[in-house]
């Protein structure tokens, strides 16, 4: 048997192409996928998954929003930021990066208790 040789370039090219095609068929109904990226602090591994998701967005006709809050930002202030994210019709999903994404894990543990509690109930 002899080795199948992929060409991840063009596999990522064919998807993207797919996925725009979807979007532009969706857009055409009324409904158009966005994404918030919400980045806290500098760093900058962060910042280059960011400018990535975004030029992915953009390559997919797909509506992106970037936020940075100040590195001060408080978890309670995070999880107001994405009680509005999930309210905006133009918002269907969200990624924290940077120190908002620790924020934000350690927020949902913190809320396992409470939600297991509400599960039992």
């Amino acid at each position: 048997m002899s080795a199948l040789i992929l060409d991840g370039t063009k596999i990522a090219q064919d998807i993207r192409a797919e996925v725009a095609a979807e979007v532009r068929t969706m857009s055409a109904a009324g409904v158009r996928p966005g994404l918030a990226v919400v980045l806290v602090g500098h760093n900058p591994a962060s910042e280059i998954y960011v400018r990535g998701k975004v030029k992915a967005c953009e390559e997919v006709c797909v509506y992106s929003e970037k936020l940075t809050p100040p590195e001060s930002v408080t978890t309670a202030e995070l999880l107001a930021l994405v009680e509005d994210l999930n309210r905006r019709d133009e918002i269907d999903g969200d990624r924290f990066s940077g120190h908002g994404a620790e924020r934000m894990h350690l927020a949902e543990q913190d809320d396992q208790p409470e939600q297991e509690k509400m599960r039992q109930q």
